[in-house]
């Protein structure tokens, strides 16, 4: 199976306020009022965190329809701690 690539578009918009554009799709990331934000959308960890736990979601549809397993529900919750001074 050929390598296939994925390309994402990043800008800042905003003092801490980015922009992400990937094949037609946007969201906007943002840090909390108290980091220096406007808290306009998730802060780019909340964000990682979010895309782990959809990646997950994906595959597990995809492994239970291989096995013929039906759910209608799942939720992933995620947590992490992180340093704010960097």
């Amino acid at each position: 199976m050929a390598l296939e690539s994925l390309k994402s578009q990043v800008s800042l918009i905003g003092s801490m306020k980015v922009q992400c554009l990937s094949r037609g799709h946007s969201f906007y990331l943002d840090l909390k009022e108290k980091e220096g934000g406007n808290d306009e959308g998730m802060c780019p960890g909340e964000a990682l965190l979010s895309a782990l736990g959809g990646c997950k979601c994906i595959v597990s549809q995809n492994v239970a329809k291989q096995m013929n397993i039906k759910f209608s529900n799942l939720t992933i919750e995620l947590e992490a701690e992180y340093d704010p001074k960097g």
